[in-house]
């Protein structure tokens, strides 16, 4: 796989950019950036185990909701990830 395609298509690259310009979102907005719900579920353990996201879960409403939030270090390294985006693009 090319570094292109990987920065591009990988659900670990995509997930972290996604939350950098959103903050917060549930399973299924963030399955619009993945091209796969089993890549979804992986990259989301991978992610939490890195601590670059958080889950939070809001038990106020009915059914119960579940967000995920970039942390302090996944907007770190999202912004890394963008600015090679951006190199390659040229």
């Amino acid at each position: 796989m090319s570094i292109k395609k990987f920065l591009y298509r990988s659900p670990s690259v995509n997930l972290p950019t996604f939350l950098f310009r959103k903050e917060r979102a549930r399973f299924r907005d963030l399955n619009s950036a993945v091209h796969s719900r089993g890549g979804l579920s992986y990259a989301l353990k991978y992610l939490l185990e890195e601590k670059l996201i958080t889950r939070e879960v809001d038990i106020n409403e009915v059914p119960v909701k579940v967000y995920y939030k970039i942390t302090k270090k996944g907007r770190k390294v999202a912004r890394y990830l963008i600015e090679m985006r951006g190199m390659l693009s040229k």
